[in-house]
């Protein structure tokens, strides 16, 4: 079993997560990276605190919060437009949903298989998939309007 963790499929496929996660963080850091030191709360390179197993559980809730603050207050100094939603709803349901996903995952394993909690966990899983690939477009796409107006 141990042989088939690390074989070519399987570490592609853990290369391209890390690889994804390392883009992810990079976006959550040039997001913070682009507001004024005064309009936020948290160093950029803080971020990458959620590298850390477990303490990223707790880290990721404050990094969606102080970025959704940052921007805030970046694009009301700017005035670059108040808008509704800064990409904290969709932050916090990914990460909120991947590990539902992952607590669904941990009864599979320790209750002997039962399949309820196994589709719960996919579901779980790429719906949180999904909400992350939102909110990390959202993040994007301000970090571009930023860099944009800046430039000009």
């Amino acid at each position: 079993m141990i042989e088939n963790l690390f074989s070519g499929p399987t570490l592609l496929i853990l290369f391209a997560i890390i690889f994804m996660w390392v883009l992810f963080v990079l976006s959550l850091q040039r997001a913070l990276d682009l507001c004024e030191t005064e309009n936020r709360s948290m160093e950029p390179i803080m971020v990458w605190l959620l590298s850390i197993p477990v303490l990223n559980v707790y880290w990721m809730f404050r990094v969606i919060n102080e970025i959704e603050k940052a921007l805030k207050l970046e694009f009301q100094k700017r005035g670059l437009g108040q808008r509704r939603d800064y990409g904290k709803k969709y932050g916090l349901w990914s990460w909120v949903l991947t590990f539902g996903a992952l607590i669904f995952m941990l009864f599979y394993l320790l209750f002997l298989s039962v399949p309820y909690f196994f589709v719960f966990s996919y579901i779980f899983g790429f719906t949180g998939i999904f909400f992350w690939i939102v909110y990390w477009i959202k993040i994007n796409l301000m970090s571009n309007k930023l860099f944009i107006q800046e430039q000009a």
